[in-house]
Protein backbone atom coordinates (compact mmCIF):
# COMPACT_ATOMS: atom_id res chain seq x y z
CA UNK A 1 0.00 0.00 0.00
CA UNK A 2 1.88 3.19 -1.37
CA UNK A 3 1.08 6.61 0.34
CA UNK A 4 2.37 9.48 -1.39
CA UNK A 5 2.38 13.56 -0.98
CA UNK A 6 1.48 14.89 -5.00
CA UNK A 7 3.56 18.29 -3.58
CA UNK A 8 6.72 16.40 -3.08
CA UNK A 9 8.97 13.30 -3.43
CA UNK A 10 7.88 12.21 0.24
CA UNK A 11 6.36 8.55 0.04
CA UNK A 12 5.81 5.43 2.20
CA UNK A 13 5.23 1.89 0.71
CA UNK A 14 3.87 -0.51 3.40
CA UNK A 15 3.26 -4.41 3.07
CA UNK A 16 0.18 -5.86 4.78
CA UNK A 17 -0.58 -9.18 5.72
CA UNK A 18 -3.17 -11.32 4.44
CA UNK A 19 -5.56 -10.85 7.18
CA UNK A 20 -4.91 -6.94 6.91
CA UNK A 21 -4.16 -7.09 10.83
CA UNK A 22 -0.66 -6.48 10.58
CA UNK A 23 2.22 -4.03 8.18
CA UNK A 24 5.64 -2.64 7.46
CA UNK A 25 6.86 -0.51 5.99
CA UNK A 26 9.08 -1.42 3.41
CA UNK A 27 10.06 1.47 1.27
CA UNK A 28 10.12 5.18 1.89
CA UNK A 29 11.33 8.44 1.38
CA UNK A 30 11.80 11.95 2.87
CA UNK A 31 12.01 14.77 0.74
CA UNK A 32 14.71 16.71 2.79
CA UNK A 33 13.28 20.24 2.69
CA UNK A 34 9.64 18.81 3.20
CA UNK A 35 10.34 16.72 5.91
CA UNK A 36 7.50 18.49 8.18
CA UNK A 37 4.96 16.92 5.14
CA UNK A 38 6.53 13.40 5.77
CA UNK A 39 5.94 13.53 9.08
CA UNK A 40 2.46 14.41 8.51
CA UNK A 41 2.22 11.89 5.83
CA UNK A 42 3.47 9.31 8.17
CA UNK A 43 0.44 9.86 10.77
CA UNK A 44 -1.95 10.33 7.88
CA UNK A 45 -1.17 6.94 6.95
CA UNK A 46 -0.97 4.59 9.71
CA UNK A 47 -4.18 6.41 10.57
CA UNK A 48 -5.68 4.79 6.83
CA UNK A 49 -4.18 1.75 8.03
CA UNK A 50 -5.41 1.18 11.17
CA UNK A 51 -8.90 2.52 9.56
CA UNK A 52 -8.38 -0.89 7.30
CA UNK A 53 -8.11 -2.86 10.26
CA UNK A 54 -4.23 -3.11 10.65
CA UNK A 55 -3.59 -3.74 14.25
CA UNK A 56 0.36 -4.37 14.89
CA UNK A 57 3.09 -3.13 13.08
CA UNK A 58 6.28 -4.81 12.32
CA UNK A 59 9.76 -3.05 12.00
CA UNK A 60 12.97 -5.00 11.59
CA UNK A 61 16.49 -2.64 13.00
CA UNK A 62 19.67 -3.75 13.76
CA UNK A 63 20.91 -5.03 16.81
CA UNK A 64 23.17 -1.60 17.62
CA UNK A 65 19.86 0.81 17.13
CA UNK A 66 17.84 -1.89 19.68
CA UNK A 67 20.34 -1.91 21.94
CA UNK A 68 20.97 2.10 22.37
CA UNK A 69 17.02 2.85 21.50
CA UNK A 70 15.26 0.46 23.35
CA UNK A 71 17.60 -1.25 26.05
CA UNK A 72 16.33 1.08 29.35
CA UNK A 73 12.78 1.26 27.93
CA UNK A 74 10.65 -0.44 30.52
CA UNK A 75 7.14 0.13 28.55
CA UNK A 76 5.32 -2.37 27.57
CA UNK A 77 4.39 -1.26 23.88
CA UNK A 78 5.85 -3.39 21.50
CA UNK A 79 7.61 -7.07 21.53
CA UNK A 80 10.27 -8.40 20.34
CA UNK A 81 9.07 -11.18 17.50
CA UNK A 82 12.89 -12.52 16.50
CA UNK A 83 16.54 -11.56 17.45
CA UNK A 84 19.53 -12.80 16.24
CA UNK A 85 23.16 -11.70 16.04
CA UNK A 86 22.08 -8.64 13.76
CA UNK A 87 18.50 -7.54 13.39
CA UNK A 88 15.74 -7.40 15.96
CA UNK A 89 12.24 -7.68 14.80
CA UNK A 90 9.59 -6.09 16.91
CA UNK A 91 6.17 -5.66 16.76
CA UNK A 92 3.72 -2.96 18.55
CA UNK A 93 -0.13 -1.80 18.30
CA UNK A 94 -0.64 0.68 15.22
CA UNK A 95 -1.32 3.33 17.50
CA UNK A 96 2.82 3.48 18.89
CA UNK A 97 4.24 3.01 15.93
CA UNK A 98 4.75 6.79 14.38
CA UNK A 99 6.23 7.28 18.41
CA UNK A 100 8.77 4.46 17.43
CA UNK A 101 9.42 5.46 14.24
CA UNK A 102 9.89 9.13 15.31
CA UNK A 103 12.29 7.92 18.02
CA UNK A 104 14.69 6.11 15.47
CA UNK A 105 14.64 9.06 13.17
CA UNK A 106 15.46 11.45 16.34
CA UNK A 107 18.21 9.07 17.10
CA UNK A 108 19.59 8.92 13.65
CA UNK A 109 19.81 12.72 13.72
CA UNK A 110 21.82 13.41 16.79
CA UNK A 111 24.51 10.62 15.73
CA UNK A 112 25.26 12.03 12.40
Amino acid sequence: MLFEDSCTKNFINFIVSENNKECQIIDYYVDEDNSKIFIILLRDSFEQMKHSGCEKFIQTITVSDFDNLYKNDNDNEFVIVSRDELYVTISCNIDYAPTHIAKGFLFHDNIE
